[in-house]
């Protein structure tokens, strides 16, 4: 026998109603350089709910980074009547300069429909330390006063590496 409940007035919304939720880091890189990527992969459980019901795992990155994200895996089965879902995904990350990028995790929010209140998973944010990319990418630029810019062109007579030196008439 099936007893339905309306939705409690102070559930989150999408209604997301389960027996439990866990998320956590199965990967997370500690290092990067500026333009290159680095990964992180996420997995969530879920107790009482398919994959058609799982919001989709989504990082936030600070000031000038970019993120890809592979597509979720999930996994799904049934116990004691209940479906129980695993989603995993990897992220690629690339920040566009060095520094600290603060990158934020995941908050489901969620119904315990045993306790009967509305709850968030989530996990500790992760500061990543970004070092300068080769060959200096992703450094801040070094500022000069126009009258050492003037110089610095007319006196640079180094050929550019894989390029013919220009003759000006």
């Amino acid at each position: 026998f099936l007893k339905l409940r309306a939705i409690p007035a102070d559930a989150p919304q999408p209604w997301l109603p389960l027996r439990g939720l866990t998320l956590r880091y199965l990967a997370a890189a500690q290092r990067a350089r500026a333009g290159e990527a680095a990964s992180v992969t996420i997995e969530a459980t879920a107790d009482g709910a398919t994959a058609a019901q799982m919001p989709d795992l989504q990082l936030t990155v600070g000031d000038g980074a970019q993120v890809f994200p592979d597509p979720a895996l999930t996994v799904e089965s049934f116990s004691d009547g209940q479906p129980h879902v695993r989603v995993t995904r990897k992220f690629s990350i690339v920040p566009g300069h060095a520094g600290t990028l603060h990158i934020g995790s995941p908050r489901l929010a969620w119904w315990d429909v045993r306790a009967g209140l509305a709850r968030t998973a989530s996990m500790p944010d992760i500061d990543l330390d970004v070092a300068p990319g080769a060959n200096g990418f992703g450094t801040a630029p070094t500022t000069s006063s126009s009258a050492d810019t003037t110089t610095a062109r007319t006196n640079d007579s180094s050929p550019v590496p894989g390029f013919p030196r220009l003759q000006s008439w």
